[in-house]
């Protein structure tokens, strides 16, 4: 037997006898043994074995693709969550650039390339974007940097949007604010300081899922020394701190450090350990008081952002966007906009695939649980003003009267803390009170004392004889003790 290409099929020898790991040969009994392994793909959507790269599904998702730009692959994933926000969406455009050029004004190229992708099916160009950071002095990222570039293009829109009628939009979508408390446990001080944040950062090297890593955020951790916590008094010998929320915001975001520390070599390496999120998540759990926020606490995943590796050995990021209904999925690859199934969002078992199922298609290894960088939750009760509403007022009015609500529950809280606190040391102090109540002080003085002493005036303790004949003594005797006993001591 041949086959093109080789001289001998097998050895006769092979073929009779069990041969390597095989427990039984190939012919047996002049009859050949065949194995075949059978691969089972389900076509979602229709889409497996098309060649994206050739063909537009705008008429399909009704969403369109951005092109590419070297150095800036961070950057597309983030402006199309920012687009398919209505309601930031519209307040950008409420920026005046009447004078501004695309290329040098990150605002007015936003613009532009907003009404790029809402009024045209084909790929929006980014160049002049790209060229406005470069003027801004935000600049690509590689590998991990994801924080700073999203930090950054949000100040510079913050900055863009005062003393304009979108002042304050940036705030009222991504702002929360973090309380910090430290505890002195034998005597039950506390000191709490509050800061806003925009995005929660967790180590996808310490924890394994997001609830886990909001739970290790939150627990109560002891202080090595008074110096570590914030502003507390000296002393005490149990110092704890606790991180909690005050509030969340509309639009969360939540960034995976993969990072860490090569033993091996001197520069940091990305981990790929896998990392569960859900679909929808409640955050009652994490807040400063959870009184008072019944349903403000359910959040759903809207946005999940992936770096991966294409066959061609490429660095590429991506997102899944759910700009619709929490159901329905579209993923976005530059150039790529296609739809996805909700169970291969959140498939936290996917292995990447070792054979391309279409082999003229620019197919992406990837698996969503190892290549996960970052998470963007929505509230579940403002979702419908987030995605399809440009009125962010209404959103903000919202969340004046929801913080100052949260502000006054705060201060309630602290004084049933502070009452609670003082009839705790009155408990520990009751005890030796009610016997100082039923006892006098007395110091005795007997001797050189009496005899040095002249007039009828009180006796001056502040004039004591250096060396008396017989020392003073001070004790403690009940209210009805006599003269008679107090002669006899």
């Amino acid at each position: 037997m041949r086959s093109p290409g080789l001289r001998n099929f097998a050895e006769l020898s092979k073929l009779h006898n069990p041969f390597g790991s095989n427990t039984r040969s190939i012919i047996e009994d002049d009859y050949v043994r065949v194995s075949a392994h059978i691969r089972v793909i389900k076509d979602k959507n229709g889409l497996l074995w098309d060649d994206l790269s050739k063909r537009s599904l705008y008429s399909l998702t009704g969403y369109a693709g951005l092109g590419y730009q070297p150095g800036y692959s961070y950057m597309n994933p983030l402006l199309q969550s920012f687009y398919h926000m209505q309601v930031l969406r519209e307040t950008i455009n409420l920026i005046p650039t009447y004078d501004s050029i695309a290329s040098q004004s990150l605002e007015c190229a936003l613009q532009q390339l907003f009404v790029q992708l809402e009024s045209s099916g084909a790929t929006a160009d980014t160049r002049d974007l790209t060229s406005a950071l470069h003027k801004c002095d935000v600049h690509g990222v590689e590998s991990g940097g994801i924080r700073e570039f999203y930090s950054a293009v949000r100040e510079e829109l913050a900055g863009a949007m005062a003393n304009t009628a979108a002042a304050g939009a940036i705030e009222t979508l991504f702002a929360g604010r973090k309380r910090t408390a430290a505890v002195y446990t034998d005597t039950a001080y506390t000191v709490s300081s509050a800061e806003d944040f925009y995005e929660i950062t967790i180590n996808v090297n310490e924890f394994g899922s997001l609830y886990d890593g909001l739970y290790g955020m939150c627990k109560r951790v002891p202080i090595t020394s008074p110096e570590d916590a914030h502003e507390v008094q000296d002393g005490g010998s149990d110092i704890y701190q606790r991180t909690t929320f005050d509030m969340f915001p509309p639009v969360l975001h939540i960034h995976l450090d993969r990072l860490y520390r090569n033993l091996g070599a001197k520069d940091m390496a990305e981990s790929r350990r896998k990392f569960e999120y859900p679909a929808s998540i409640d955050l009652s759990d994490f807040l400063t008081d959870s009184s008072g926020h019944a349903g403000t606490c359910q959040y759903t995943l809207y946005g999940a952002y992936f770096s991966s590796v294409t066959a061609l050995e490429e660095s590429t990021s991506y997102c899944y966007l759910s700009p619709d209904t929490p159901s329905t999925w579209v993923c976005f690859k530059d150039n790529l906009v296609y739809p996805v199934a909700e169970s291969d969002v959140f498939c936290y078992t996917h292995e990447r695939c070792p054979i391309p199922v279409c082999s003229e298609r620019h197919v992406f290894q990837t698996s969503p649980a190892e290549d996960v960088y970052m998470l963007v939750y929505i509230r579940c009760d403002m979702r419908e003003l987030v995605l399809n509403s440009d009125n962010i007022w209404a959103l903000n009015d919202i969340l004046s009267y929801e913080k100052e609500k949260a502000e006054e529950a705060r201060r309630n809280l602290e004084q049933v803390q502070l009452i609670e606190q003082i009839e705790r040391q009155n408990a520990i102090l009751a005890p030796e009170t009610v016997d100082r109540r039923s006892q006098i002080a007395v110091r005795v003085i007997r001797g050189k004392h009496v005899r040095d002493h002249q007039g009828f005036d009180l006796y001056n303790f502040d004039n004591m004889h250096p060396n008396p004949s017989k020392p003073v003594f001070d004790i403690d005797l009940p209210r009805e003790f006599s003269l008679m006993e107090l002669k006899s001591l």
